[in-house]
């Protein structure tokens, strides 16, 4: 029972943590904290849950850490007026 708390409040910080931020930085610790406390509901060894949380929080940054910075710093591409100094009018 008592893990199950942890997980849980440790899901909470994070989420409080991310909200506090303007770019993504704890959503994946989120996520592994409840696939931690998922573990300890289901009556997992406490070294189970630590991997779980390690393995979905690496799995989660590594597949959605690109595509969220491809939404938090998107290519700029210069058009229309943008894209005209520097260049020899006719």
């Amino acid at each position: 029972m008592t893990w199950n708390i942890v997980w849980l409040v440790l899901m909470l910080v994070f989420l409080v943590a991310e909200g506090a931020t303007a770019a993504m930085v704890s959503l994946w610790f989120v996520l592994g904290s409840l696939g931690g406390l998922i573990v300890s509901l289901l009556g997992g060894e406490v070294w189970l849950q630590f991997v779980v949380f390690f393995l979905v929080s690496a799995i989660t940054l590594g597949l959605l850490r690109p595509l969220t910075r491809k939404f938090l710093y998107p290519e700029i591409t210069s058009t229309h007026v943008n894209a005209l100094p520097g260049t020899k009018g006719l």
